[in-house]
């Protein structure tokens, strides 16, 4: 194996699992040439990987430098076997060689260890502790990196022992949570697992952790050299309501302790944790429907799991069960049939195999079969897809549990749109005034100033705050997705459109300006920029001129922070009224924004509903229309008239776009309909038919040619509807 700063080109195969992704990250990080091949590759784990910076590739080389294959798949695989075995390493093994000269923190256990990995990530991060880290799955917030390479000698990982390569590690703290006998394969008898928890303990250099109740890790732990610190009964401070994600976040308060960090100096140490990707997940909940997906695949982690459906929803349990891989459930058939007895209806899919081959022994039937005789309401798929047989979106009041750790999360997902299409829309439309306006596959790129893109599943256009508040609340309460559109002129929609539900104050209600006392005015957000203008100026106050021809509203202008001419947006704010996500409406003053070049941070989560404007200065109304008079003209000199989104790159440290693009020759170059201006460089103009993937591959081709040619990447400025930047460059 190579070491660190030796830094040959390493492939991963199987790079789109929940282990191999983060590897993949982390090495490209570490200034590693990472590329690697999957053939079901989630969209989820893609942004993360084509955000740092891995290659993907359509199929595996024949020979690489440096090849890693993931447990999921065999050794005598035909993108394995042939590889040189001195280069070839299986992911375990792999990491360990990685991470053993560093301070590793090992997270270990049979279940919770994703969980309880990211609760200390997070823990860390909030004490600003220096360290790096390797989750075994990804954050729910897409933002957060399931990896982070560091400098620092602390790493923290999470450590699987489902491949035998436990034994390989030799941590400076070892984090073990629990202990329950899976894995048959690798294990045969229990005792087979106990001899390699005891092997890693023995390799622990600093302490070894764990809980103080469960004695069998207590008793494991005695081949330990190093000291045995136990983690305490959970606290009443912990911001968890489930007691095993009390558990959890007290073990890694020990861990985080252990390490030398001050967790005494946050006295909100989980405040912000997003959660976990697939763990216990809320994706629908109405007044009588709760949709919950969990990657559980051990019967005690559907015990908790379930432990915690029944304690925070007072309705009947639905249980869908994909067992994970045949050795388990022919191992636990009769445990995973006495857990599911609690739930009021249960339906059993086929086993997910993973790498196994068929076995009969592990078929879901010794599930069924062990149910049946005492469940008066259990029914046996033969597939996946089944399930939509079913109509479970007609059944009555019910809290609907998907359990499992293979592909059921993507029938858990289609079931909860499902449910948001047939339940809550309808029950909004009750909810609002009848001079709020709700409709169903807009279009939307009619509503934007380049006219390109599909369709909006939901719109709605409220009348007043009160109904923007109940749109809001009940879009959140049903996981829908949201997007604010405003003119529609700094934004880019995709193809196939927008998901969720758009929303737009262009209800005339949000489209007034009034005068306050001396120099100030209070507009509301669906206020076009050039009224504002044309408004301040009759009544003699300057300083509101740069705003004349930029073709948007008050709202969008303070989400981007809109400029030009030297002007930008927050220059002429006082205070803003905005509205939460969660409806609650709130009047800050500009000094508590966090502003910048093209954007407000504060506002991407949150929508403007207002400003207070001050004028720096009163004027003669003949001098502020000479001003906006030059401000016309130039943009009439300098700027297209044909449809565009504005510019299209934001400007790069210490260079302008434009001018890059300009030198490059690229002026007139074209992708279909979607042109680069031939008067601005920095515009992509729709010169009537484009489509938005003529945009796309006409940003895209650009900003290739810049990168190869300067070494600059040019970032979009405006939003993309549908899409991520990063999924689609």
């Amino acid at each position: 194996m190579q070491t660190e700063c030796q830094l040959e080109p390493i492939f991963l195969v199987g790079v789109g699992g929940m282990g191999m992704a983060p590897l993949a990250v982390y090495l490209s990080q570490a200034g590693y040439e990472v590329s690697g091949y999957d053939d079901c590759l989630q969209d989820e784990v893609k942004l993360h990987l084509k955000r740092n910076g891995v290659q993907l590739k359509d199929v595996p080389p024949a020979k690489t430098s440096q090849l890693v294959y993931s447990t999921a798949i065999a050794r005598n695989h035909p993108f394995v076997k042939d590889q040189d075995s001195h280069q070839c390493h299986q992911r375990g093994n792999f990491l360990a060689g990685l991470l053993n000269e560093r301070k590793l923190v090992a997270v270990v256990g049979s279940h919770g260890k994703t969980t309880t990995t990211g609760m200390l990530i997070h823990l860390l991060d909030q004490l600003d502790f220096s360290f790096g880290y390797l989750l075994g799955g990804l954050f729910r917030d897409p933002a957060q990196s399931p990896a982070r390479y560091s400098e620092s000698d602390w790493v923290v990982a999470e450590v699987d022992e489902s491949d035998c390569t436990i034994k390989q590690y030799k941590p400076e703290i070892t984090l073990a949570l629990n202990l329950n006998w899976d894995h048959k394969a690798h294990y045969p008898e229990e005792e087979d697992l106990e001899t390699a928890f005891q092997t890693l303990f023995r390799n622990t250099r600093g302490c070894v952790i764990i809980p103080k109740g469960c004695e069998r890790l207590k008793r494991l732990a005695q081949s330990a050299t190093c000291p045995v610190i136990y983690i305490e009964e959970p606290t009443g401070s912990l911001p968890f309501a489930e007691a095993f994600n009390r558990e959890n976040a007290q073990a890694a308060l020990t861990a985080a302790t252990a390490m030398g960090a001050s967790v005494a100096d946050s006295n909100t140490p989980f405040e912000g944790f997003s959660g976990i990707w697939r763990r216990q997940e809320p994706l629908y909940q109405d007044t009588q429907r709760v949709v919950l997906a969990d990657y559980a695949h051990h019967p005690v982690e559907i015990q908790a799991f379930m432990d915690y459906a029944q304690g925070a929803f007072d309705q009947p349990l639905i249980a869908i069960f994909q067992p994970h891989r045949f050795t388990r459930t022919e191992q636990f058939h009769q445990a995973f049939a006495n857990i599911l007895e609690r739930a009021d209806s249960v339906i059993l899919l086929p086993v997910y195999a993973a790498s196994e081959s068929a076995s009969e022994k592990g078929k879901t039937d010794r599930i069924y079969e062990a149910l049946a005789g005492k469940h008066s309401c259990v029914t046996l798929l033969d597939s996946l897809e089944a399930l939509e047989g079913l109509h479970l979106e007609d059944r009555g009041p019910a809290t609907f549990l998907f359990i499992g750790a293979g592909d059921i999360y993507k029938q858990a997902e289609s079931f909860a749109q499902t449910l948001q299409e047939k339940h809550w829309w309808p029950t909004l439309a009750t909810q609002v005034s009848p001079d709020t306006h709700l409709g169903t596959d807009m279009p939307l790129g009619d509503k934007t100033t380049l006219r390109v893109g599909g369709n909006t599943r939901y719109s709605a256009s409220p009348a007043n705050p009160e109904d923007l508040a109940t749109i809001l609340k009940t879009a959140r309460q049903a996981q829908v997705p949201l997007f604010i559109l405003g003119r529609g002129s700094n934004v880019v929609v995709c193809a196939k459109g927008f998901a969720g539900l758009t929303v737009r104050l262009n209800h005339d209600f949000w489209k007034t300006i009034e005068r306050l006392d001396g120099e100030r005015l209070f507009v509301r957000a669906g206020t076009r920029l050039r009224k504002i203008c044309g408004q301040a100026c009759k009544w003699g106050l300057g300083g509101f001129e740069f705003l004349e021809g930029i073709p948007g509203t008050l709202g969008g202008a303070l989400r981007m922070n809109a400029g030009a001419f030297d002007g930008w947006m927050f220059d002429v704010i006082e205070s803003v009224e905005l509205m939460t996500l969660d409806g609650e409406r709130k009047t800050l003053p500009k000094e508590a924004f966090n502003v910048g070049y093209r954007y407000c941070e504060d506002l991407k989560h949150a929508i403007a509903l207002g400003a207070v404007l001050k004028s720096p200065t009163a004027v003669e109304e003949s001098l502020i229309r000479d001003k906006i008079d030059q401000f016309c003209a130039h943009r009439r000199a300098t700027q297209p008239r044909e449809p565009s989104a504005g510019c299209m790159f934001k400007n790069p440290e210490g260079n302008s776009a434009g001018k890059l693009i300009d030198e490059l020759g690229l002026k007139g170059f074209k992708v279909g309909s979607a042109e680069i201006s031939t008067v601005h460089g920095n515009f992509l103009v729709n010169q009537g038919g484009a489509t938005a993937e003529d945009v796309l591959t006409l940003v895209r081709t650009v900003r290739k040619r810049i990168q190869d040619h300067y070494g600059i990447t040019l970032n979009p400025e405006p939003l993309l509807i549908g899409q991520s930047w990063e999924n689609v460059l």
